[in-house]
């Protein structure tokens, strides 16, 4: 570069920067700077794609539907899922997520991963314990259920067992004098 095409440069600002605000890039994603300490990558793809790709992506689909004169129900859908995939933690995040919520079947999230679908993987799945609210309406609102199992019989003592001594006062005087012995000298200790 001669001195005239530098002046030129210095002149229009053509650095760096301006072209990545131009083209709306973060710097960090070009290497100018660091990237923000304060996200993780999920959320430094997610900023790059609304502020940098959304906006064409979204014209390029409507300029397509147009051009190609498709009617409402047709119409021009990119694949953005391509742009998430180096973000597996938060793949794998929604997957689980999405099963667990009963959202999507587990063979529809094994497809997120190209994996092949499993028996029994094909509808959503719910806890036992999850009931629909009008399920818990019902339930509440009817009648309760007479109870047909009786109570079991409350258990005495065994046949065998002899029947329980009386004790005497003077026994008690006895139990209680050693017992207050005991407790003195474990205190005196």
């Amino acid at each position: 570069m001669d001195a005239v095409d530098a002046e030129v440069v210095a002149q229009l600002k053509l650095t760096d920067e301006r072209i990545c605000a131009t083209f709306h890039v973060p710097g960090y994603m070009v290497g100018i700077g660091p990237p923000p300490p304060y996200t993780d990558i999920q959320s430094i793809n997610l900023q790059y794609y609304t502020q940098a790709l959304q906006n064409p992506i979204e014209n390029r689909e409507l300029l397509l539907e147009q051009g190609l004169e498709l009617s409402k129900p047709y119409g021009i859908e990119f694949d953005l899922d391509a742009l998430a995939r180096m973000d597996t933690k938060s793949q794998m995040a929604f997957a689980k997520d999405g099963v667990a919520g009963s959202i999507f079947s587990s063979n529809e999230a094994r497809a997120m991963f190209n994996r092949k679908p499993k028996p029994g993987g094909e509808s959503p799945m719910a806890q036992n314990q999850m009931y629909s609210l009008e399920a818990l309406k019902k339930r509440d609102s009817a009648a309760p259920a007479p109870s047909s199992i009786a109570s079991p019989p409350v258990p005495g003592p065994p046949a065998d067992t002899p029947p329980a001594k009386a004790v005497t006062d003077e026994e008690i005087d006895v139990i209680e004098y050693t017992s207050g012995s005991l407790m003195r000298k474990a205190l005196a200790a």
